[in-house]
């Protein structure tokens, strides 16, 4: 797992897999329309976020992630089980507990 540990050199965001189950995440550029990524995401597995605005994360198990910003972990966008949509992918907003806007 710590071989697909990514780190990120610019934002600073990053998406890791916590437990043992495998975990569905998406990625969109609201602004855009566009789709930027659907994965699913095993245990240690991790994605780096774009250094772009107006991206957003949705997900089907919010408290199997790890979201880290500069290295350091972000307060939790949800519960074990719990389904997110439109999570905000901002530094500051991860990092303030205010991009879950649901």
């Amino acid at each position: 797992p710590d071989a697909k540990r990514l780190r990120e050199l610019s934002m600073g965001a990053e998406v890791e897999r916590l437990d043992d189950l495998p975990g569905w995440i998406q990625v969109r550029d609201d602004a855009a329309g566009e789709l930027v990524l659907t994965r699913m995401l095993m245990s240690g597995d991790g994605y780096i976020v774009p250094d772009r605005s107006g991206l957003t994360l949705s997900t089907g198990n919010a408290g199997a992630l790890e979201i880290l910003v500069d290295g350091e972990p972000v307060p939790a966008v949800g519960g074990e089980g719990t389904v997110r949509r439109r999570i905000v992918l901002d530094a500051e907003r991860l990092k303030s507990g205010t991009a879950v806007r649901e």
